[in-house]
């Protein structure tokens, strides 16, 4: 059995969307910026993460990227470097 050339390409676009699909299972999603399309390993939802930087007036910056919307006194008591959990881990635009 031989494929056309059409065949092929309409082949080959599968097996790119396929892998694309289980890089986005495995690392938390593909992301559009500026210099192209990058792999994000931010995981969003409930959790718990290490916070890296504080945005006020109430957001918690994890490592990976995500952020966390927290009452005013949880936000002011939340050291840098503190395990916190959080219902809604979101990713976050840079600032």
């Amino acid at each position: 059995m031989s494929f056309s050339h059409s065949g092929m390409r309409v082949a080959a676009l599968v097996l790119a969307v396929l892998g694309w699909a289980q890089v986005e299972a495995c690392t938390g999603g593909m992301r559009a910026g500026a210099g192209g399309i990058g792999v994000s390993t931010a995981r969003t939802g409930p959790g718990r993460k290490k916070v890296v930087a504080k945005r006020p007036p109430a957001l918690l910056l994890a490592e990976d990227g995500t952020g966390c919307d927290v009452a005013p006194d949880r936000f002011r008591d939340t050291a840098i470097g503190a395990l916190v959990d959080c219902h809604d881990w979101r990713a976050e635009p840079a600032p």
